[in-house]
């Protein structure tokens, strides 16, 4: 390995560990934070490694962060915040190793996962808010549920799938992904055997907690469609789950529609898991945070467009430039921005900056490079 390459990996790495320093951790015991959700996962910690009582759903069925929590030695809080490091990390190096997997350069590959921890709402959010160490926990089980799709591991999937679904339930969306990419692949009656074993450990473990841990109120899966499911059908509900989540890189994908377009082609299995996870959002409020694992895909889609791009070093540092400051916000972090105007400055600098430059970028190359 040459000595550049080794440098560019460790300032990499050094600038992703910064990242996920500077959003720093959530003031737990200040109103309004302590009757968020972290309240329920708390009582839940303290319990551990027995049952909490009076905790309603779906948060009592999400035992897998609050559990590790409770079980490490020393104060469940000190617990929380371990687990949310390592969760942390296991995501960004697991997306890594995923990319390299795909064939992808190890530079665009490190570069993608600096975007991804800079994204403040599928990284950031749940960094600072440690007590939602369940969001990382489903998030690293995707990943690796795409892995093991990818090497047809159905094994490994199957103790991913069982495991992910103790942290929340979005890991159980990757089985209609499994059957799009088996029936896309034109897979044989032996695969499709495995693959529907490998899918069973999930389901009864996610039935299983149902009906085994008990909850006190809160909303079933219809309840929760009936109250939220109407936000389908507010302009202001798409913006924030397409814009916000995916900012500064949100209009990219208009930009070059047609390797969009080319990517939706040859990977029907990741659109449907894009939109499942869309519909997932109509059973809740938090519409980024919701909406967060289909940014795996997303990332996905913009490793291979930077792959085919190779933009230069001054590209490059002023991407990730773009990507940092956006990262900022005036709610959490570690220094919070002044107020709610700062944000949107500078979310809306940032976003403009790097959809010039994909323009510019798009009018340059006179074509927008398409990859099969």
């Amino acid at each position: 390995m040459s000595d550049n390459v080794k440098v560019w990996r460790v300032v990499s790495w050094l600038a992703v560990g910064g990242a996920l320093w500077l959003y720093g951790t959530i003031p737990f015991e200040e109103w309004p934070y302590r009757v968020w959700d972290l309240a329920a996962y708390r009582r839940m910690a303290e319990a551990a490694p027995g049952v909490a009582d009076g905790v309603s759903q779906p948060f009592a069925y999400r035992v897998l962060g609050p559990w590790l929590a409770g079980v490490t030695p020393g104060d469940t809080t000190l617990g929380f915040r371990l687990w949310t490091v390592v969760a942390a990390v296991g995501l960004l190096v697991g997306g890594q190793r995923f990319l390299r997997r795909m064939g992808l350069p190890e530079s665009v590959c490190l570069l993608t996962v600096w975007f991804l921890a800079c994204n403040r709402y599928i990284v950031g959010f749940p960094v600072w808010n440690v007590f939602q160490v369940n969001d990382l926990l489903a998030l690293c089980a995707v990943v690796g549920l795409l892995g093991a799709l990818r090497e047809r591991a159905w094994r490994w999937f199957a103790v991913i799938l069982a495991v992910g679904v103790l942290a929340r339930e979005t890991p159980l969306l990757m089985v209609p992904v499994a059957l799009v990419d088996l029936w896309n692949g034109n897979a044989d009656r032996r695969e499709w055997t495995r693959a529907a074993g490998s899918f069973v450990p999930g389901i009864v473990v996610f039935l299983g907690v149902r009906a085994l841990v008990p909850s006190s109120g809160g909303l079933g899966l219809h309840e929760a469609f009936a109250r939220h499911g109407d936000k389908l059908f507010e302009g202001e509900v798409w913006l924030r789950l397409w814009l916000n989540t995916f900012l500064p890189f949100c209009f990219l994908p208009f930009v070059w529609w047609r390797s969009t377009g080319a990517f939706v082609r040859r990977r029907p299995d990741m659109v449907v898991f894009v939109g499942l996870v869309f519909l997932s959002c109509l059973f809740g409020t938090n519409h980024e945070r919701l909406m967060a694992p289909a940014g795996l895909v997303f990332y996905v889609w913009l490793a291979e467009r930077l792959a085919a791009l190779r933009p230069g070093c001054m590209e490059t540092v002023l991407l990730c430039a773009a990507a940092g400051v956006g990262s900022l916000h005036h709610l959490y972090g570690r220094w919070p921005l002044p107020d709610r105007v700062w944000t949107v400055w500078l979310s809306g600098g940032t976003t403009a900056a790097v959809t010039a430059w994909a323009v510019w970028r798009t009018m340059w190359t006179k074509t927008d490079i398409s990859y099969s």
